[in-house]
């Protein structure tokens, strides 16, 4: 789907800010990309020359108890800051 994109945007002289979704919880009922993933995806878009990735979304699991879904919000954050570390090109984490 990215590559894609990457040509839709090259044909309109376009660049496509992007975040990638992370399914933290492993649930079946959500997409995104599963979190030991997330890097390697990462570094695929970042040779798209039309596809910019600005961050990182996730939607973590429901529980009663608010603090129960912040490990899955702290793996994100993680994964964020190894990214925005990474200095890829096409990257930049917001």
């Amino acid at each position: 789907m990215a590559e894609d994109l990457n040509c839709r945007c090259a044909i309109i002289d376009k660049v496509m800010p992007v975040l990638v979704e992370i399914n933290s919880g492993r649930e079946a009922s959500k997409t995104g990309v599963l979190p030991e993933e997330v890097d390697d995806l990462v570094r695929r878009l970042a040779e798209l020359q039309r596809i910019h990735v600005q961050g990182l979304m996730t939607m973590g699991p429901r529980f009663g108890n608010p603090e129960q879904p912040r490990p899955y919000f702290r793996a994100t954050r993680a994964a964020f800051e190894r990214l925005s570390a990474g200095n890829l090109r096409n990257v930049t984490m917001r």
